[in-house]
């Protein structure tokens, strides 16, 4: 049983983190699959500094291989925890039996206080073409502690789609429970009310209502249905209808529709480093919006280095999320297809740093030919490609889809990024680290390996329930894939052998990809020259199985004589 120091990958929150939430689960990643009767409450505890053990509910992910701790109870405010994973043979092992040679201990403190709890009781009134709101104050407020209110009016359930009020974020706060908007509606609609409390260190969820505005003379009790829409038929061909005084078929009006965005690039959370962002639209834009002497940064279309989120804040607008912040670059419509925006940056591809994290914001206020104006500021980010993101993935997702799998761009990259900067990391510390072999982020050739390999296996860990319920996407004959020098035969309906179960399949691919990635990963560690021997006898009862032939390298003898 070896002693493994990169056993555990890392611990969230991160050692010495503060301000830790206190409804947060801690979640602790390996590196290799955990054999899980070894994870319980004595080999990786939670307590407070001063010795109180925490109860919590642990659950393990195999694919992911995290451990995630959920506390039973609320943890603490202003409290120092440890995340304590027990080492050596008694600890935490790994299905091959490798353990930490020492415990590890990390450390975080919670917030100072609890905060403030969700927004209840919001009541909408009339008054008159105009509407009061009025909710309860939240608990958790402390004594002296300051609260302002964001309150938002909309046609739409989306709080972040404020298109009617207020007009700028000063406009809709409010330190008061009550409101009435200065915002006049028209009868016969409905409108959304959404309110989000803000504290100097927390924020509500949004809460939103709905209210259906009556015409203020009849006072309906329920909506009134729209008049039916205009005949478009021409009229009789009666001596009435040919008359002078015969009353014409009033003109059908058609409502423009509102803009909104249909396809992106790059693709929301993917790894790019693209030479220009794409935006499709679902109407076309006018050209007068980007002409040759638009400025280097346009508010209705732009680009700034900081993570997504869901909400901004004003602080967020006016901070680093500002248009004042953005990168520069060049707008323009495509000539053949006008729905089509262009963003180019102006320094290149170089402008997007490895692992940083992007936002593009397209304003509310973008309008199309024929269509209204957005009304709510969309957002999504990418990430530039890191400099440790090595395999194929293309070959990755053929066999995926070889084996009857589809998994997402987005999860696969996570995956062989993760690997490809674990591998790295222990090539560096070997003796055979060659810098010549890592220029401009390239890495030797069993480094992709291991991550392809590496990544299909937890791919398959991730699909074969699926792939084993569908019996995968091919009915021919057999076919043949390799993955390096593993070859990868799948059986077709019209084999003989294909009366064993996919999910046997599937277990003997992962059985055969586990096998492999020895290899590389003796390749990695700087063992270059390591041969693999057969077992020779094998005592009855004993379970044994031999190295598959692509692993066996050398014989084993026992005649040193010779």
């Amino acid at each position: 049983m070896p002693a493994y120091s990169y056993l555990v990958l890392g611990v969230n929150p991160t050692s010495n983190e503060s301000n830790v939430d206190l409804s947060s689960k801690i979640t602790v990643t390996f590196a290799k699959h955990i054999d899980t009767d070894t994870l319980n409450s004595n080999t990786v505890r939670l307590r407070k500094v001063n010795g109180d053990f925490v109860d919590y509910t642990g659950r393990y992910d195999n694919l992911s291989k995290t451990y995630t701790v959920t506390p039973t109870e609320l943890l603490s405010p202003n409290t120092q925890y440890q995340i304590i994973i027990l080492g050596g043979i008694e600890g935490v092992l790994s299905i091959d039996n490798s353990y930490l040679p020492s415990t590890k201990t990390y450390e975080f403190v919670t917030v100072e206080k609890e905060g403030i709890k969700e927004l209840e009781n919001l009541v909408l009134k009339q008054d008159y073409y105009f509407v009061s709101a009025q909710w309860s104050m939240p608990s958790g407020l402390t004594i002296g502690e300051e609260i302002y209110f964001n309150v938002r009016l909309s046609t739409s359930n989306n709080p972040e789609a404020f298109d009617l009020w207020p007009t700028n974020p000063l406009e809709g706060k409010t330190t008061s429970p009550s409101i009435t908007i200065p915002y006049r509606l028209d009868s016969g609609r409905s409108y959304y009310v959404h309110v989000q409390g803000v504290t100097k260190d927390m924020k509500t969820e949004w809460i939103g209502k709905q209210i259906y505005i009556e015409d203020m003379n009849t006072q309906p009790s329920v909506p009134v249905p729209p008049p039916p829409t205009a005949p478009t038929t021409p009229p009789s061909t009666n001596e009435e209808s040919d008359s002078d005084d015969a009353e014409t078929t009033p003109p059908v009006v058609t409502i423009s529709d509102q803009l909104s965005i249909e396809e992106t690039f790059p693709v929301p959370d993917q790894m790019e480093k693209p030479s220009e962002i794409i935006i499709v639209f679902s109407h076309d834009i006018p050209d007068t919006l980007f002409g040759p002497d638009q400025p280097e940064v346009n508010p209705l279309f732009y680009v700034v280095q900081a993570p997504y989120k869901s909400k901004y804040s004003l602080i967020d607008l006016r901070g680093k999320y500002s248009v004042n912040n953005a990168l520069k670059g060049a707008i323009s419509i495509d000539s053949d297809n006008p729905n089509i925006l262009i963003w180019t940056p102006l320094d290149g591809t170089t402008v997007f740093q490895e692992n940083k994290e992007y936002t593009v914001f397209i304003s509310k206020d973008m309008v199309g030919h024929d269509s209204l104006p957005m009304g709510y500021t969309h957002s999504f980010s990418f990430i530039g490609t890191p400099e440790h993101l090595h395999g194929d993935i293309e070959h990755i997702k053929e066999t995926l889809s070889f084996l009857g799998m589809e998994l997402s761009t987005t999860f696969l990259q996570s995956l062989m990024r993760k690997y490809s900067q674990y591998a790295c990391d222990i090539w560096y510390e070997t003796s055979t680290y060659d810098e010549s072999l890592h220029e401009n982020g390239d890495a030797p050739y069993y480094i992709h390996q291991y991550v392809n390999t590496q990544v299909l296996i937890d791919s398959i860990i991730n699909g074969g329930a699926a792939s084993a319920a569908t019996g995968g996407a091919n009915s021919g004959g057999d076919e043949t894939i390799k993955l390096g020098e593993l070859s990868i035969t799948k059986k077709g309906a019209s084999s003989s052998e294909n009366s064993s179960s996919s999910g046997a399949s599937i277990s003997s691919i992962l059985s055969q990809l586990q096998s492999r990635i020895k290899t590389w990963e003796d390749l990695i560690h700087g063992h270059h020259n390591r041969g693999y021997a057969r077992p020779g006898a094998v005592t009855k009862g004993e379970s044994v199985a031999v190295y598959p032939e692509f692993l066996t390298r050398s014989e084993l003898t026992t005649n040193f004589d010779e």
